[in-house]
This record gives C-alpha cells, sequence and structure tokens, in this order.
C-alpha cells in the first residue's frame, strides 16, 4: 500500500533549530534511493512511498530528533492524498 505523511518538527528550547530541522530532512533524502519521494516546502515536508518505508522513516526521524532533546513532530498520515509527491 502506498501512503503519504505531511510533517512538521519543533525542536524545543534549541538555539540553532534550523539545523536540526535540516538534518532530519537530509535524513529523509536517504531513503530516495528506496523509493521514498519527498518535497520539502516552507512550513512541512511531504513524504510519500510504501507504507513501511514511509513508517520506517518517520521512525527513524523521530528517533533521530528526540535524541538528547525535546521535541514536538506534527504527523499527517494518509492513504489517498496527495498523489503528485
Amino acid at each position: 500500500m502506498e501512503i503519504s505523511a505531511q510533517l512538521q518538527l519543533y525542536p524545543l528550547a534549541e538555539e540553532d533549530y534550523g539545523a536540526v530541522i535540516w538534518q532530519a530532512i537530509d535524513l529523509l533524502h536517504s531513503y530516495e534511493g528506496q523509493g521514498l519521494r519527498v518535497e520539502v516546502g516552507p512550513m512541512s515536508t511531504l513524504i510519500a512511498g510504501d507504507a513501511d518505508l514511509v513508517w520506517r522513516a518517520v521512525r527513524e526521524l523521530f528517533s533521530f530528533a528526540a535524541d538528547g532533546r525535546r521535541i514536538v513532530l506534527v504527523t499527517t498520515m494518509s492513504n489517498v492524498c496527495p498523489k503528485r509527491v
């Protein structure tokens, strides 16, 4: 099954929060060779692909971002949209 996810990462109390966000985006891009599609926007990132791959990428992103930090990861999952990602 193919699914998509919209992700918004908020590193809390991080002076250089942008670096954490860009490292997380780089982590998602590392999955592109396995078939994950990544679309980075100004306020969120969309990913799409096989359900197992999407869930694996989200889990790894959360584990990376939460390691030694306090974070909020807002995630919207869908099995119908968007089809263009």
